[in-house]
């Protein structure tokens, strides 16, 4: 949905690393193990990715 590597994703929810963006979506774990699987709600997801597009200057 993002078109952003995986590197670049988790770097934008990393607030001590250059890329990291408050706006981002925070992730939750789908289980109550360390290792269960990553998941992000679709409609923030799509949330942010509008207000990213809506913040660039028109064409």
């Amino acid at each position: 949905i993002v078109g952003l590597s995986k590197s670049t994703w988790y770097a934008r929810l990393n607030a001590r690393l250059p890329g990291y963006d408050a706006r981002a979506p925070k992730p939750f774990k789908l289980g109550t193990s360390d290792r269960s699987p990553t998941a992000w709600w679709r409609s923030e997801v799509m949330a942010y990715v509008l207000a990213c597009a809506a913040a660039q200057p028109a064409h």
